[in-house]
Protein backbone atom coordinates (compact mmCIF):
# COMPACT_ATOMS: atom_id res chain seq x y z
CA UNK A 1 0.00 0.00 0.00
CA UNK A 2 1.39 3.15 -0.91
CA UNK A 3 1.60 5.85 1.58
CA UNK A 4 1.87 9.72 1.14
CA UNK A 5 3.83 11.42 4.11
CA UNK A 6 4.82 14.86 4.96
CA UNK A 7 8.16 16.27 6.65
CA UNK A 8 8.79 19.52 7.40
CA UNK A 9 9.65 22.20 10.09
CA UNK A 10 7.30 25.26 10.76
CA UNK A 11 7.51 28.31 13.83
CA UNK A 12 4.13 28.02 15.91
CA UNK A 13 2.97 30.92 13.28
CA UNK A 14 3.51 28.37 10.39
CA UNK A 15 6.64 29.59 8.91
CA UNK A 16 8.58 27.44 6.50
CA UNK A 17 10.74 29.74 4.50
CA UNK A 18 12.12 32.61 4.09
CA UNK A 19 13.99 33.84 0.93
CA UNK A 20 14.10 30.26 -0.93
CA UNK A 21 15.27 28.72 2.20
CA UNK A 22 14.99 28.49 5.74
CA UNK A 23 14.84 30.76 8.31
CA UNK A 24 17.16 28.76 11.23
CA UNK A 25 19.88 26.53 11.38
CA UNK A 26 18.72 23.80 13.15
CA UNK A 27 21.54 20.49 12.33
CA UNK A 28 19.99 18.07 14.55
CA UNK A 29 16.27 18.54 11.86
CA UNK A 30 18.68 18.02 9.13
CA UNK A 31 19.83 14.43 10.84
CA UNK A 32 16.33 13.51 11.73
CA UNK A 33 15.19 14.17 7.79
CA UNK A 34 18.16 12.54 6.78
CA UNK A 35 16.97 9.35 8.71
CA UNK A 36 13.78 9.30 7.65
CA UNK A 37 13.90 10.15 3.86
CA UNK A 38 17.18 8.27 3.26
CA UNK A 39 16.58 5.58 0.51
CA UNK A 40 13.11 6.22 -0.14
CA UNK A 41 11.73 8.67 -2.78
CA UNK A 42 11.01 11.97 -1.99
CA UNK A 43 8.68 14.55 -4.07
CA UNK A 44 8.92 18.43 -4.19
CA UNK A 45 8.37 21.59 -6.19
CA UNK A 46 10.70 22.95 -7.96
CA UNK A 47 11.24 25.92 -5.69
CA UNK A 48 11.90 23.89 -3.11
CA UNK A 49 14.49 22.11 -5.50
CA UNK A 50 16.24 25.12 -5.98
CA UNK A 51 17.00 26.30 -2.47
CA UNK A 52 18.72 22.93 -1.48
CA UNK A 53 22.82 23.53 -1.36
CA UNK A 54 24.16 22.65 -4.71
CA UNK A 55 26.28 20.00 -2.87
CA UNK A 56 22.91 17.96 -2.35
CA UNK A 57 21.06 17.85 -5.85
CA UNK A 58 19.61 15.83 -6.36
CA UNK A 59 19.54 14.85 -2.19
CA UNK A 60 22.49 11.87 -2.18
CA UNK A 61 20.58 8.24 -2.10
CA UNK A 62 16.48 9.37 -3.13
CA UNK A 63 14.44 9.08 -5.82
CA UNK A 64 13.54 13.02 -6.22
CA UNK A 65 10.57 13.75 -8.23
CA UNK A 66 9.95 16.92 -8.86
CA UNK A 67 7.15 18.82 -9.68
CA UNK A 68 7.26 21.64 -11.76
CA UNK A 69 5.71 23.14 -15.22
CA UNK A 70 9.22 23.15 -17.09
CA UNK A 71 10.17 19.34 -17.16
CA UNK A 72 13.25 20.36 -19.40
CA UNK A 73 15.11 22.52 -16.78
CA UNK A 74 14.44 19.57 -14.43
CA UNK A 75 15.06 16.33 -15.36
CA UNK A 76 18.35 15.91 -15.25
CA UNK A 77 18.03 15.75 -11.88
CA UNK A 78 15.16 13.15 -11.15
CA UNK A 79 11.71 12.47 -12.25
CA UNK A 80 9.70 15.40 -13.26
CA UNK A 81 6.00 15.50 -13.18
CA UNK A 82 3.32 18.60 -13.41
CA UNK A 83 0.68 15.93 -11.57
CA UNK A 84 1.62 15.22 -8.65
CA UNK A 85 -1.31 13.29 -7.74
CA UNK A 86 -1.09 11.26 -11.59
CA UNK A 87 2.42 10.37 -10.25
CA UNK A 88 1.43 9.37 -6.77
CA UNK A 89 -1.61 7.33 -8.10
CA UNK A 90 1.18 5.12 -10.86
CA UNK A 91 3.42 5.48 -7.97
CA UNK A 92 4.96 1.21 -6.58
CA UNK A 93 7.00 3.19 -3.78
CA UNK A 94 5.92 5.32 -0.50
CA UNK A 95 6.77 8.90 -1.12
CA UNK A 96 7.69 11.79 1.27
CA UNK A 97 6.31 15.02 0.43
CA UNK A 98 9.36 17.65 1.38
CA UNK A 99 8.18 20.92 0.16
CA UNK A 100 7.09 23.74 -0.41
CA UNK A 101 3.97 25.27 1.01
CA UNK A 102 1.44 24.81 -1.96
CA UNK A 103 2.36 21.42 -2.58
CA UNK A 104 1.68 19.70 1.01
CA UNK A 105 -1.82 22.06 0.32
CA UNK A 106 -2.29 20.17 -2.91
CA UNK A 107 -1.38 16.95 -1.40
CA UNK A 108 -2.53 17.33 2.15
CA UNK A 109 -5.98 15.39 1.72
CA UNK A 110 -4.05 12.45 1.13
CA UNK A 111 -0.97 12.69 3.57
CA UNK A 112 -1.41 9.15 5.81
CA UNK A 113 1.96 10.46 7.97
CA UNK A 114 3.56 13.56 9.13
CA UNK A 115 6.98 14.36 10.79
CA UNK A 116 6.95 17.67 12.04
CA UNK A 117 9.38 19.86 13.61
CA UNK A 118 8.17 22.36 15.45
CA UNK A 119 11.18 25.30 15.47
CA UNK A 120 10.29 28.04 18.55
CA UNK A 121 11.44 31.16 16.79
CA UNK A 122 10.25 34.64 15.99
CA UNK A 123 11.64 34.97 12.63
CA UNK A 124 10.13 36.68 9.34
CA UNK A 125 9.13 34.35 6.62
CA UNK A 126 7.56 34.62 2.97
CA UNK A 127 6.41 30.80 2.91
CA UNK A 128 3.31 29.34 5.58
CA UNK A 129 2.28 25.83 5.80
CA UNK A 130 0.30 24.92 8.84
CA UNK A 131 -1.03 21.77 8.58
CA UNK A 132 -4.82 20.94 10.37
CA UNK A 133 -3.53 17.51 12.47
CA UNK A 134 -7.08 17.24 13.91
CA UNK A 135 -8.39 13.22 14.00
CA UNK A 136 -4.44 12.12 13.38
CA UNK A 137 -2.69 10.24 16.06
CA UNK A 138 0.65 11.51 17.85
CA UNK A 139 2.64 8.49 17.48
CA UNK A 140 6.21 10.16 18.63
CA UNK A 141 7.18 13.46 20.51
CA UNK A 142 10.51 14.22 21.55
CA UNK A 143 9.18 16.80 23.97
CA UNK A 144 11.63 19.90 23.86
CA UNK A 145 14.76 19.76 23.17
CA UNK A 146 17.73 22.17 22.67
CA UNK A 147 19.64 22.67 19.13
CA UNK A 148 23.45 22.87 19.59
CA UNK A 149 22.49 26.01 17.74
CA UNK A 150 20.13 27.37 20.77
CA UNK A 151 16.69 27.10 19.20
CA UNK A 152 14.50 25.42 20.80
CA UNK A 153 12.69 22.49 18.96
CA UNK A 154 9.83 19.57 18.90
CA UNK A 155 9.61 17.05 16.60
CA UNK A 156 6.49 15.21 16.68
CA UNK A 157 4.85 12.12 14.63
CA UNK A 158 1.36 11.30 13.27
CA UNK A 159 -0.30 9.03 11.75
CA UNK A 160 -4.05 8.74 10.29
CA UNK A 161 -5.73 5.98 8.61
CA UNK A 162 -4.93 5.09 5.16
CA UNK A 163 -5.75 7.13 2.42
CA UNK A 164 -5.62 4.89 -0.88
CA UNK A 165 -4.22 6.14 -4.37
CA UNK A 166 -6.39 4.81 -6.91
Amino acid sequence: MKQVRFIYASTPKGIIGLNGGLPWKLPEDMQYFKGKTLHQTVMMGANTYDSLPASFKPLPNRKSVIVTSRPDEYKKFGTVTDDPIKYLRQAKEDVWVIGGASLYRQLEHLCTEVCHTEVFIDTPGDAYFDMDKKGWSIVMTTGILESKTGINYRITEYKKPCTLID
